[in-house]
């Protein structure tokens, strides 16, 4: 019974923090129970990403958009995609939703121009989050150099400021491929 136990919790352990994909178990779980749900875990597609493509870019702004790449038509519930970017080089304008945005949540739609953060945080349109590539939106940047300018994902991990949610087994479960996060390069001065 111990040895059971302790594999586990070892598979728990594995689970929640070797592939960025938490497990939480309903209470009073049995050792059976809770082995079928880390199996059940383990056969998560986690193949979704995000990627930041560049639409304009102009010695004055660029307007950069957020996509959400779903080769496995999951049904997404919600995404939370803060993005960073240097505030000594750039300053964000504007954020511009899709229109297959229902909700964006509070303080989940503001762009921290001290910190350089973008906060996204939105649920999708169930008649349209299974589809291969969804656009959460667009963000414009005003220039303040010719500097090229890095954004990235902000903290992409399980309990991160980045991820992508889906319902399976009655819990919310990350889904994101934090591996496929690259940062998208602005280039400064296209004069």
């Amino acid at each position: 019974m111990m040895k059971r136990f302790l594999a586990a919790l070892s598979i728990v352990s594995l689970v929640v923090f070797g592939s960025g994909c938490a497990l939480l178990p309903k209470k009073n779980t049995s050792g059976d129970a809770l082995i079928k749900l880390i199996e059940a875990e383990r056969n998560l597609k986690k193949d979704v990403s995000l990627t930041l493509q560049t639409l304009s870019n102009t010695a004055e702004t660029s307007e950069v958009e957020i996509l959400l790449k779903n080769p496995s038509l999951q049904k997404i519930e919600s995404v939370r995609a803060w993005v960073n970017f240097p505030p000594k080089i750039v300053e964000g304008k504007n954020i511009a939703f899709a229109e297959n945005i229902v909700l964006a949540a509070p303080g989940e739609d503001t762009i921290d121009n001290e910190n350089g953060i973008v906060k996204i945080g939105v649920s999708l349109d169930p008649q349209k989050n299974s589809a291969s590539e969804i656009s959460l939106g667009k963000i414009t940047f005003s220039k303040k150099s010719s500097e090229t300018v890095a954004l990235s994902f902000f903290d992409a991990r399980t309990d991160g400021h980045t991820f992508v949610l889906i319902e399976y087994n009655g819990d919310l479960r990350n889904i994101l491929d934090t591996e496929s996060l690259e940062p998208l390069m602005i280039l400064g001065n296209t004069e």
